[in-house]
C-alpha cells in the first residue's frame, strides 16, 4: 500500500523526521589529517560530496509545498475510469522501487486515452512503466526509453552521490509481444542527444533522477520534445519522508506550474501531468 500524506500532515511529518535523523553532515575543513589505514582523499571528498548533496535534498524537502491542484484521472480524461487496460502478470510489484499496480493502471489508462504514437521516457529501470505504456498505445506506437548504461553505474554521478545499485534494466518488457515497440537508449538524461525527437512526442514521461537539478533539466528537455497539444507526465510529485530526494520533483514541477500553468496532480497517485498548449 502506498500512503499519501496531506500537505499539512506531510509538513509535520517531514520536519519531525529531519529532527530525528542523523543530523548535519560532518565537516571536513582545516585540521583534517589522513592516517595510515584511513580513507583516501578521493574517498573523503566523495563522502563529503554525498553528504552535501543529501543535505541539499533534505533542505528542499523541509520547505517545499504541494501546490499543484489535484484532479481525479476521470476529470482529466473523461471516461478513463472505465478504460480497459492491458496489464501483464509480470507487472505485479516485486521490487521496492517499482511502480505499484494502481499507478501502473493509471499510466496504462493515460496511454489508452491519449493513444500516443511517440512516447519518450526518462528513466527505464526494470521497464514496468515502459511495458504498460507500450501495451496500451496504438499498434504503430513507439517508445524511446532512456537510462544510464549499466556499465557506467558504479561511476555515475547522480543527484545524491556516485554509483547506483544493480538491477536488470528493461527486463520486464524483454520477450513480450510489445518489445518491438520499444527503443532503448543508454545515456545520462542530462546528455541525451534527442535531436531526432524534437517536437514529435505525444507524451514525455519524466521519471529518472529525482533530485532538483536533474528533474529541472529533464523537464526543460521534455518541453523541446513534446508536440503542441502533447503531454508531460512526472512521477513522484508526492512522496514519503524517507524518500526526501523526491522533493526535487516537487520543486521542479511547482516552478513549471507557476510558469506554464495547466498542471494537475492525479488524485490517489504520485503523478503530476501537464498538457502543452496547442
Amino acid at each position: 500500500m502506498v500512503k499519501l500524506l496531506s500537505a499539512k500532515s506531510w509538513k509535520t511529518h517531514i520536519r519531525s523526521w529531519m529532527r530525528t535523523s542523523a543530523g548535519s553532515p560532518p565537516s571536513f575543513g582545516q585540521g583534517t589529517h589522513l592516517t595510515a589505514g584511513a580513507e583516501s582523499a578521493a574517498e573523503l571528498l566523495a563522502r563529503q560530496s554525498k553528504h552535501a548533496k543529501r543535505a541539499a535534498a533534505q533542505a528542499i524537502a523541509a520547505s517545499v509545498e504541494f501546490i499543484v491542484p489535484t484532479q481525479t484521472l476521470d476529470e482529466i480524461f473523461p471516461g478513463a475510469d472505465q478504460a480497459e487496460i492491458i496489464m501483464l502478470p509480470r507487472l505485479i510489484r516485486s521490487h521496492k522501487w517499482a511502480m505499484p499496480e494502481h499507478e501502473l493502471l493509471t499510466l496504462g489508462a493515460i496511454a489508452k486515452m491519449i493513444q500516443p504514437r511517440k512516447v519518450v521516457e526518462f528513466g527505464t529501470f526494470r521497464g514496468g512503466s515502459t511495458l504498460v505504456m507500450a501495451s496500451n498505445m496504438p499498434s504503430d506506437g513507439r517508445i524511446v526509453t532512456v537510462d544510464i548504461d549499466p556499465t557506467q553505474r558504479k561511476t555515475h554521478e547522480h543527484g545524491l552521490g556516485t554509483g547506483l545499485s544493480e538491477f536488470d534494466l528493461g527486463c520486464l518488457f524483454r520477450g513480450t509481444a510489445y518489445e518491438s515497440k520499444i527503443e532503448q537508449r543508454f545515456c545520462n538524461t542530462l546528455h541525451f542527444d534527442a535531436d531526432d525527437l524534437i517536437g514529435q512526442a505525444d507524451l514525455v514521461f519524466v521519471d529518472a533522477d529525482h533530485t532538483y537539478e536533474f528533474v529541472k533539466r529533464d523537464t526543460e528537455k521534455a518541453m523541446t520534445l513534446v508536440r503542441p497539444g502533447g503531454w508531460i507526465l512526472w512521477h513522484d510529485y508526492t512522496w514519503e519522508p524517507e524518500n526526501s530526494e523526491c522533493a526535487g520533483v516537487t520543486k521542479a514541477v511547482n516552478e513549471f506550474f507557476l510558469r506554464y500553468g495547466n498542471c494537475h496532480q492525479i488524485a490517489k497517485t504520485r503523478f503530476a501531468i501537464h498538457r502543452v498548449a496547442c
